[in-house]
């Protein structure tokens, strides 16, 4: 007599087909949960590599400073090339209020000054935008900066 066969019903197809889906999104899953990690300790590693450095000679981390902020402004203007800036970075508005170059800066903003080009850029480095630019004029008597009232609207600048 012959064996009966046991051949797999329809019932079983599509609860195999949920299941390797389900397996899939699970791997899927986890795999970006690991890379996300990995970049955030990456990240944290930078991290501590930029403290140390603070920590151990303050005037080159100051330098890279200048520098990573002029990479990022030449990006969107020309820079004076012959010429490194003094960079500020604006703590309380609330304060500069006054003065119309500072209008539309927020806290955080970083203004890059070139004292013989003449020229102030204020930058916001959390969107990549200039927001103002303007010439400078230098009193050799009382050593102050007036920045002139000449601005440029440049808010539709974004870094790439």
């Amino acid at each position: 007599m012959a064996k009966p066969t046991v051949t797999s019903t329809s019932k079983n197809s599509p609860v195999k087909i949920i299941l390797a889906i389900i397996l899939a999104l699970s791997l899927a899953g986890n795999g970006f949960l690991l890379w996300q990690y990995t970049e955030t300790q990456d990240e944290l590693a930078q991290a501590e590599q930029t403290i140390e450095l603070f920590m151990s000679d303050p005037e080159s981390a100051q330098q890279a400073s200048v520098a990573e902020y002029v990479e990022q402004v030449s990006r969107v203007y020309d820079l004076p090339a012959d010429e490194t800036p003094t960079v500020a970075t604006v703590r309380d508005k609330e304060l500069l209020d006054e003065q119309p170059f500072f209008e539309r800066a927020e806290n955080g903003d970083i203004v890059l000054i070139y004292p013989e080009a003449e020229l102030a850029i204020l930058y916001r480095p959390a969107t990549g935008q200039l927001v103002n630019v303007s010439s400078l004029a230098i009193d050799d008597d009382s050593e102050a900066l007036d920045i002139q009232e000449q601005q440029i609207d440049s808010s539709g600048l974004d870094a790439e």
